[in-house]
This record gives C-alpha cells, structure tokens and sequence, in this order.
C-alpha cells in the first residue's frame, strides 16, 4: 500500500479498533477487539501521530511554494518544489530546508494591518502593540487591530506582526478608508500669493534638511510620524474629477517642488490626468489627523496636511516618453501658494555640484510607493541602500536598451529592497553632518521592483542644480 492508501484507510481502521467493533471476514470468523487490538492500536498509534504532523508539514510546504511561486510570477524567479501527492517524509524535510534556507530571515517576515512589511514577532518584544493593552477598556477598533496583527504562537504567546497603531483624535468621525479630499484643487478660486524674492532660490543652509525625528517609533521600514517633513505626494485632477496620488516630491522652499519629468508629462497626463495639488506634511493616507503611540505610550498627533494648488509644473526640456533611460528625469513645481512652515512641514537642502557619491555610500529613499504600475503603502516608509556602481550599472542597464547618461545615479541592487518603498519622482536622500539632510537623486526608473542585482536609476540632483536655480528665478516674477 502506498503512503497515501495508507493515510486514507488508517482513521478507518483506529477508529475499528478503538470503538471494537467487530469485522466479519468471507470464512465466518469473528475477531474481537480485546487485548490483541489494543497492542495493535498501541502500535499503531505513533504512525497515525505522524502522518499528522507529516500532513501539517505539508501544509506548511504548500504555502512556502505558493509564496514563491508568487514570487517567481512577478519576478521570474526559479523555485523548486514537488506536488502534494509526490510528498514523503524526508522529500518534505528536505524541501523545507531548502526553502527556509531560500527565505533565510525573510520566513518570519508578515504584513501588518496597515499593510507594510514588518517582523513576526513575540507580543512582548512588540512595544507598540503591548503599549495598547495599558487603555482600561480598550477600544473595540484596537481589539481588532490586535487581532488582525497576530501571526502565530510561541507556545500560549501570541506572536504579532510588529509596527506602530494608529490613532485618530474623533474615531467617530471617520467613515471612509478613502484619502481625505484635497482642497482647493478644481473648486481653486484662482487666487495666488503675492511674489517673494526668497522664493526665487532654493531654501538657504540652517533653513533646510533639518529633520524633526525623534525615533518614537518601531523601528524597521515606517517612518516615524514627523520623520522626513520635506516630503510630499503629488494629486493628479482625474477625467472623473476626482483626486488621485500616484508621484512624489520634496519641497526646496515655500513655493516650489522637485519632482521627476515623467510626473508632470507624458503617459501619467494621458493615463491619469492633470497635475493639480501638492499635499504636505502627509503620513498616513486614510485618516484625516494622524496619530501615533510612542514606545513610551505617548500618543502624537500631526497637524493636518497642507493641500496646496499647483500654478505650474516645469519639465526638463530635454526629457521625452520616447527615450528608455529616462534622460533629464527631472522636474520643478510652483505652487500657486506659498506652503505653511511647521514641525511637519520643512524644505530639503539641495547638494553641491562639488559633493560627489561614492560606491557604498549609503543613502535613503522614502515615500508611500507611489508609482504608475504599483502598490503602494498608505503610511509613510523609509529604505536606507547603497551606491550601486556606476559602470556596472550602466552594463546591465545597455542590455535592455538604456544607455545611462553622467547625469544619472544608481543605487539598491539588493533583494526584495529598492524605491519600491519611494515614490516615482520622490527623493533620495543623504545625511550630512551636522544631520542636515539633502535630496541627492530624484527616483527615475528600474527593471522591475526589488530584483537582487538590478539597481533603481537617479536622477542626479547635483548635475541639474543650476537648471532648477534658473527656473525658479525666471518663473518667480
């Protein structure tokens, strides 16, 4: 009989001899279920024990292969695997370590209920979440949370997809998982503010890249709330009439936003619509105030968003849809308001042309994943990545067609970790001493979504620094 004859009719036959009941055979004898069947079923027991476990291994094995067969879907991916029915004992055993060893740290990875990539953890090493166990009753929308935050047991332990909770001042009020409506967008009176002659440059050093943190939160991939105040998500007016995000930027002073020259022309008007708003000081897309709980249960509030109204966008003249490496991917905003300086709203620096990146240098892309063909996160996430090398960069890249320009960067390269966490036309960012951070490269394009090997292109900042200085100086009258 093979293994899985044997599994079926096992129960069957325990059941027999557990309950002894009497089976009659062709010759008329009968055999009772006495002292001869219990030593049978004694025996027995074990082998029924472990066809149980070995069908719980399986499940498990089934779920790790569809896990990367998902991945080999979306990223061509070789995996390997044996169907359900081919499964024994040591076959199960071996794939397992083999998969494990595939997925190395990334086994006890999860999503959480806010939809960002976290850590499968004890509930008791997940601050955060414990901290919600101190409000006396504890509110119904956190039980929920809680529950949809757990992943598993460590024995009577729950495990938890570990990240920060989020909070609303009037719960009450919120209906609707949608963004909040930008205002002043196509009901924007027209008005403009008065012209500034400190409008006319990038915000000066001491008055930009200085970052609000406090490391409050969980660590790992979310921002915490104040984190990265220069950052901002561009709303496209759609035919519908409706507000729709889908690039990013940062903000240089009170009047103006470098973005990618792909956000403001080409496919994303044809595909999505009109450039119409810049919101500021965003964090969490679905709740109209956001909150947060601090390890040290301190509850954070944000102040709302700026929703500003775009009086023009000024592309590159150089750039085109029609060129594959995205040459002069890059773009300058002007706001048809000047924008609210607070703890959560404040300008990048931009580089110096005399500040080169080096190989290995680490740097940060943040933003929501807001892209044209992606997912994306509704809170605020944060990736720090190397320098990839240039010139093996530029090779791989010539395979496909591009040839990459001196005016171009790379970075990332590694597994499952690029600007799939940023926002097309978003930032990448460098902390110089003193902490003051600027916008190195604005997020161009890539060969898929965090392929090992294949680093995201830049657009380097630095090399168009005088561009974006002519701009701003030449459209601020």
């Amino acid at each position: 009989m093979d293994d899985k004859g044997m599994s079926d009719e096992m129960p069957q036959l325990f059941q027999l001899m557990k309950n002894g009941i009497r089976k009659t055979d062709n010759n008329d004898c009968t055999y009772t279920t006495d002292t001869l069947t219990r030593t049978i079923y004694d025996k027995i027991k074990p082998l029924l024990e472990e066809n149980k476990h070995l069908k719980s291994e399986v499940q498990t094995l089934n779920r790790k292969v569809k896990y990367l067969e998902e991945l080999n879907r979306k990223n061509n991916i070789i995996i390997h695997g044996v169907k359900e029915t081919e499964n024994k004992h040591p076959k199960v055993r071996d794939l397992l370590e083999r998969i494990d060893t595939y997925q190395g740290s990334k086994r006890d990875s999860c999503v959480t209920p806010l939809g960002v990539t976290s850590e499968c953890v004890s509930l008791y090493a997940c601050p955060s979440l414990l901290s919600a166990f101190e409000q006396r009753p504890i509110p119904n929308r956190i039980v929920n949370f809680l529950r949809k935050s757990q992943c598993g047991f460590d024995g009577s332990t729950p495990r938890v997809c570990c990240g920060p909770i989020p909070y609303t001042r009037d719960p009450s009020t919120q209906t609707s998982t949608a963004p909040p409506p930008p205002q002043n967008n196509f009901n924007y009176d027209g008005r403009v503010d008065p012209i500034s002659s400190e409008d006319s440059v990038p915000a000066a050093r001491g008055q930009c890249g200085i970052d609000t943190n406090g490391d409050r939160l969980y660590g790992g991939q979310i921002t915490d709330i104040d984190e990265f105040p220069w950052m901002c998500l561009l709303g496209y007016l759609t035919r519908s009439g409706n507000i729709t995000f889908q690039c990013g930027g940062v903000l240089i002073n009170k009047r103006y936003v470098l973005t990618a020259a792909h956000c403001v022309k080409g496919a994303i008007e044809r595909e999505v619509g009109t450039l119409a708003v810049v919101r500021l000081g965003e964090y969490d897309t679905l709740t109209s105030t956001d909150c947060v709980e601090s390890v040290d249960s301190e509850r954070i509030c944000a102040d709302a968003p700026q929703d500003v109204p775009v009086l023009r966008a000024y592309a590159h003249d150089g750039y085109s849809d029609k060129n594959i490496n995205r040459r002069d991917d890059i773009a300058v905003v002007r706001l048809a308001r000047r924008a609210t300086y607070s703890y959560y709203v404040k300008p990048i620096c931009l580089p110096d042309t005399n500040t080169p990146l080096a190989t290995g240098d680490y740097v940060t892309v943040a933003g929501w994943g807001k892209t044209l063909r992606g997912t994306n996160s509704n809170v605020k996430l944060k990736l720090r990545m190397p320098i990839y090398n240039k010139q093996e960069c530029g090779t791989k890249y010539r395979r496909l067609g591009a040839e990459l320009t001196e005016k171009q960067l790379c970075a990332g390269g590694v597994f499952k970790e690029d600007a799939c966490r940023g926002d097309s036309g978003g930032p990448l960012m460098r902390e110089r001493p003193g902490g003051v951070w600027e916008s190195v490269a604005v997020v161009s394009f890539g060969n898929g979504c965090g392929l090992d090997g294949w680093p995201g292109v830049y657009t380097s900042v630095a090399s168009y620094r005088g561009w974006i200085e002519n701009i701003m100086q030449s459209t601020n009258v």
